[in-house]
């Protein structure tokens, strides 16, 4: 008798040292411009935020720890900060583009930069068949990211803490040339 995988869902999870993460909440606060304004509406809690030092040595450190895992590359996409003021949340999506996978991310990531407490945790929902689904939620720790398919689904839960939650997510493809 022969065992077969026929699928796994899986993330990594790893942790950046050397990070001024204050810093980089502060930067993601004063720098980022609000992708959508209308409070009721998704990706009020997105910010664009434009590279800077900091978010450079935390995605090197990122693409340091994969390239020794998996040798490959992630080739950086693009990247976002959610700051999640008291008692918001993410709602559940994934990152694929409807428009054409192929031309989308292979996998996404978030980087906790500011995590107070009672902050809420990241939900990934999967199915285990085509009638039964699962979750699991893993909790947030300053200076740790994770990576994981970027179809996916996934939400935040409510920040129920009384400082601001911020965190910087990212799209990657990999990318096979060395």
């Amino acid at each position: 008798m022969e065992s077969h995988i026929l699928n796994t869902i899986s993330y990594m999870h790893g942790s950046v040292e050397g990070v001024d993460n204050e810093k980089l909440a502060n930067f993601c606060i004063s720098e980022g411009v609000r992708m959508n304004i209308n409070p009721l509406e998704s990706r009020y809690e997105d910010f664009y935020i434009p590279s800077n030092e900091e978010w450079n040595k935390v995605f090197d450190n990122i693409q340091f720890q994969y390239m020794n895992v998996f040798k490959t590359r992630l080739k950086l996409m693009n990247h976002w900060s959610q700051v999640h003021k008291k008692y918001e949340s993410t709602n559940k999506h994934n990152h694929v583009n409807d428009g054409c996978i192929s031309n989308g991310p292979d996998v996404s990531g978030v980087y906790y930069v500011r995590i107070p407490r009672d902050a809420g945790r990241l939900v990934f929902e999967y199915n285990i068949n085509q009638y039964q689904k699962s979750t699991y939620w893993v909790e947030p720790v300053v200076g740790n990211f994770l990576i994981f398919p970027s179809t996916l689904c996934h939400s935040v839960t409510k920040n129920l803490g009384d400082d601001l939650r911020i965190s910087i997510s990212f799209n990657a493809k990999i990318n096979n040339s060395k």
